[in-house]
């Protein structure tokens, strides 16, 4: 096993003759870490919670392959000619968005066929999403713009520390969603979720290069991504209705 050393390999790890991005690493170790957290800190530990977090695993996989081999559907000519040569194809944000609407269409197929709430299976998610956010956020160490005159003066930072600002909110929110139990599950959810969604949308004004866990996006996908939260809103909203008993 050694690193690579040249231009952006400086950032891959080479085990005999396959090459594992270190990134790859820090989110694995994440996902690992809200396995853990899912499996013994959460509501749907033990037995009782055996389905719930199943789904949950199987929705990270799902999403996981989609985003890995999506690149198939978006590049059929190059399949149709070289299917070795699109395997290693870089997946960037249009592979994004159809992870995240497979994900989401197997969730509520799930919630559907096994008669469980949506935001049960969001408040899961969440056990994997926010200490992968907050692990990735302090290996990654980013810097967005430059600070305006003012500012800069009085912090010790010359451009705005992406990461930081993502790190502070993931672990604010990870506390939330571990210690605080007074809150209805679906307030939480939709909660956590606003000001997630909102802080990746402010942080990605700040920075020249936006990107979603390593990978380069543009503003539309984290408006993608509070459009998602908006509809679940609305789903609670219809659901204290009694539209709907879900």
């Amino acid at each position: 096993m050694e690193l690579m050393d040249e231009g952006d390999d400086m950032n891959a790890i080479q085990v005999g003759p396959a090459i594992i991005q270190q990134s790859w690493i820090v989110i694995g170790s994440g996902l690992v870490v809200g396995y853990l957290l899912l499996t013994f800190s959460s509501p749907f530990k033990g037995e009782g919670g055996k389905e719930i977090r199943e789904t949950i695993g199987n929705s990270v996989i799902t999403f996981i392959l989609t985003f890995l081999f999506g690149t198939f559907i978006f590049q059929i000519d190059m399949v149709i000619r070289d299917p070795i040569a699109v395997m290693s194809y870089p997946s960037g944000e249009q592979e994004l968005y159809l992870a995240t609407i497979f994900t989401i269409t197997y969730l509520m197929y799930s919630s559907i066929k096994n008669k469980v709430g949506p935001f049960e299976y969001v408040h899961g998610l969440l056990y994997y999403l926010l200490p992968t956010s907050f692990i990735f956020e302090f290996w990654v160490q980013r810097n967005g713009r430059e600070m305006w005159d003012g500012i800069s003066v009085i912090l010790p930072w010359d451009n705005h520390p992406i990461s930081l600002y993502m790190l502070v909110f993931s672990a604010i929110l990870l506390i939330i969603l571990l210690k605080i139990e007074s809150v209805k599950v679906e307030q939480k959810v939709i909660n956590i979720l606003l000001i997630w969604t909102i802080t990746l949308n402010l942080t990605a004004l700040l920075d020249d290069y936006p990107v979603y866990f390593g990978i380069p996006v543009t503003q539309w996908f984290y408006l993608f991504l509070l459009s998602i939260v908006l509809g679940l809103v609305v789903i609670n909203q219809i659901k204290k209705k009694g539209f709907y008993k879900w």
